[in-house]
């Protein structure tokens, strides 16, 4: 038993001791807001408790454009939320879902139930969808993510993520 006598087998000993229960005695991640009511719902006031959207970056392909959303949704629920249609659409001015962006690597997000989770949704879109409104739907509410105001993608730079206004107008974005 001389190796429990060596020095750096004690400092590995006490530092995964100090880690596991690091672990277990801190906060669950994403449990923000549990004590919060209501159901999952999107707001651009912070102050009302439920979730809210943080951003949007719209990155140029060619012809074509990745939306990502960053937002903080509190899932009520009793059971765990699956992020995908259903739950969660992104609806052009055509009424028709907009496809998700996806990696294989990379599953729709998960809520667990009674919790809140900062979440990134990705979305392809044609070049006809930033020509119209796009509406986010998260459980049966709808919010507007961009105005109908068209958007020529051409005006972007390719492969160059920029920020867009939340429901404004991404025509005026230069």
């Amino acid at each position: 038993m001389k190796i429990l006598l060596r020095i750096e087998v004690l400092f590995l000993l006490a530092l995964a001791v100090v880690g596991g229960a690091w672990v277990l005695l801190s906060d669950k991640p994403g449990a923000l807001d549990e004590g919060k009511p209501a159901v999952a719902s999107i707001s651009k006031d912070p102050g009302d408790g439920s979730t809210l959207i943080r951003r949007c970056h719209l990155e140029r392909d060619v012809g074509n454009a990745r939306l990502d959303i960053e937002l903080r949704m509190t899932n009520n629920h009793s059971k765990k939320l699956l992020l995908a249609p259903p739950v969660l659409r992104l609806i052009n001015a055509k009424g028709a879902d907009v496809p998700a962006y996806f990696l294989p690597t990379e599953p729709p997000p998960e809520l667990t139930a009674k919790s809140t989770h900062e979440v990134r949704m990705r979305f392809w879109l044609e070049a006809d969808d930033v020509k119209g409104e796009l509406v986010l739907e998260v459980d049966g509410q709808k919010f507007n993510i961009k105005t109908a105001a068209p958007l020529n993608l051409e005006t972007l730079k390719n492969a160059e993520a920029k920020a867009m206004p939340v429901g404004g107008d991404w025509g005026a974005v230069k």
